[in-house]
Parts: C-alpha cells; sequence; structure tokens
C-alpha cells in the first residue's frame, strides 16, 4: 500500500494491533501508507494489553492518529469491563480516534442462554450489554464508540439490532466485496485482512484496514486536535529617530537639574538617573 494507492480508492489504509504484533517501527508503518492505526486496550473486567500505554506514545510520536478497543468478555461483570476500558484509557487526547467495543467469539455469548429461559429476553441481555459499555464509554471518554463485528455476529448473536444503529460500524469481513448486515446501511471502517504482512511490523501476521473517506473525513472520528496558538502581532519598528534623541537629551538636561536639588543625591547619580528614565521614556513611546 502507499498513499497514491489510497488516494485513487478514496480510503484510507490503516491497521489494528496487540501485544501480539511483538516489534512494530512505526515510521516504516506510515511511510507504507497505513494512515490510522487502533490499538487493544482492554479485555474483559481485568486485562490490559502490556504494551497499549507505550504505543499509545508511539503513536502520538509518530503523528498517527490511533484509537482504542477492548475485547468485549459478554459473561463478565458490564461495570466491571466499563471501568477496567475507562480507567486505561481515559479521557481520550487530541487527535485520537472514537473508541470501539470489540464483540466477537460467538459461542460465548451463545452461553448466556442460562440466564433467561426465552429467547426474546436472551436477545434483549445481549443487546443491553452493549448499550450499556456504549454509553458510558461515550460518557466517560468524550466521543461515541464504533462496534466491530462480523456480519454473523450482527446476525445471529444480536438480531440485527436496531438500537446499535445509532454507533458507527467497524465491520470484520474478509471478502472481496463486504457485506454490511442491519441495522447498518454501510462501513465506516473495514477490516478486510487478518494476514497482512507490512514493512515495519516484520514477525506478524496484522489485520488491515480501510476507513470509508479521506483524511478530512476521518477528522470526524478524532477528537479535535488544539487550535494552534495565534501569532504574535508585528513589532513597530523600534528605532529612534534623530528628533527623539534631541527630545530625550532635553529630558534628561530637565531631568537631572532637578534631580540636582534633591536632598542628598550628588551630580553622578543625578545624571544616571535622568539618563534611565529618559531611555525607559524613549522605549514606550517608540512602541505606542
Amino acid at each position: 500500500m502507499n498513499e497514491e494507492n489510497s488516494s485513487v480508492l478514496g480510503r484510507l489504509g490503516g491497521i489494528d494491533v496487540s501485544h501480539h504484533q511483538t516489534q512494530i517501527d512505526w515510521q516504516k508503518v506510515k511511510a507504507g501508507g497505513y494512515e490510522f492505526v487502533f490499538l487493544k486496550a482492554t479485555e474483559g473486567g481485568t486485562y490490559t494489553d502490556p504494551d497499549f500505554a507505550r504505543r499509545r506514545a508511539e503513536c502520538h510520536a509518530a503523528n498517527l492518529p490511533v484509537g482504542f478497543y477492548h475485547f468485549f468478555r459478554p459473561k463478565g461483570p458490564i461495570q466491571a469491563q466499563i471501568d477496567n476500558f475507562v480507567n486505561v484509557v481515559g479521557r481520550l487526547q487530541p487527535g485520537e480516534l472514537r473508541p470501539v467495543c470489540d464483540l466477537e467469539v460467538a459461542g460465548e455469548w451463545k452461553g448466556i442462554e442460562a440466564r433467561a429461559p426465552r429467547e426474546g429476553i436472551i436477545l434483549q441481555d445481549r443487546i443491553k450489554m452493549v448499550v450499556k459499555w456504549c454509553e458510558a464509554v461515550e460518557a466517560a471518554c468524550g466521543l461515541p464508540p464504533l462496534i466491530y463485528l462480523s456480519p454473523s455476529f450482527a446476525n445471529e448473536i444480536l438480531g440485527n439490532a436496531p438500537e446499535l444503529a445509532r454507533w458507527s460500524l467497524w465491520l470484520a469481513n474478509y471478502a472481496a466485496v463486504p457485506t454490511v448486515p442491519a441495522p447498518w446501511t454501510s462501513w465506516t471502517f473495514w477490516q478486510y485482512s487478518e494476514s497482512g504482512r507490512i514493512d515495519g511490523i516484520p514477525a506478524n501476521d496484522v489485520d488491515l484496514n480501510w476507513f470509508a473517506g479521506t483524511r478530512e473525513d476521518l477528522r470526524q472520528y478524532q477528537v479535535p486536535l488544539l487550535p494552534e496558538p495565534p501569532a504574535p502581532p508585528p513589532c513597530k519598528n523600534e528605532t529612534i529617530s534623530p528628533m527623539q534623541w534631541l527630545v530625550n537629551a532635553g529630558i534628561v538636561s530637565l531631568l537631572f537639574s532637578g534631580l540636582c536639588l534633591w536632598p542628598g543625591l550628588d551630580s553622578v547619580s543625578a545624571f544616571a538617573g535622568a539618563c534611565a528614565l529618559a531611555m525607559t521614556y524613549c522605549i514606550f513611546s517608540s512602541r505606542t
């Protein structure tokens, strides 16, 4: 991949990684045309990716937009999973991407059937868990999350619940043409491969993604960058004209005469004080 390929397609390329990608040279990744990164942050109620904090800082240093995902474990307490992600990630920083609720491993979700005997309530329990995590993380982190899942997960596990359409879709679908599941009508991010090999990550396969838009479009999914500080106003010409020097000389003479009359002040001190006052006047008058 390179920048030219991305611009022709009208998409931006990116990757997502975890501690499984053991060595990463971010400058080489960026030079390869990859323009955003998602890092694994947390999993379940207690796990933190050991490389998360360091790689978050490295992505900022490389000027790569970076987002973070939580691998959801449905059999664990929901509040613990919310707290785990929020405590690890904290408030999102300028330029960072939306957080992600990573929904996969369908077998774990099917195991929730023991909680309720009726299928309708089982489905609603699943949906409520996702909604609760997304709403809480949005409130804590400042941006609405993305939902990551496959078409089969949306269909079979979440029943294409319309409640989830309020969050943008990161689709996992390894096909030439992606299948977008209801309730969504389009994908925002698309993980199109789980076995990419790229410069900068020599030892491992890596997930490859597209973003459906331009760099300008991507900014809608980032925390706004801090504005550049305004340029200082141009300084006025501080050169002292000959006329100002004559005026200052007169001021020095008058001040000297006055200071000589000051009790206990010798003539040298009076002259020095007069010069200092005159120069101060000169500098301030040239700036106004």
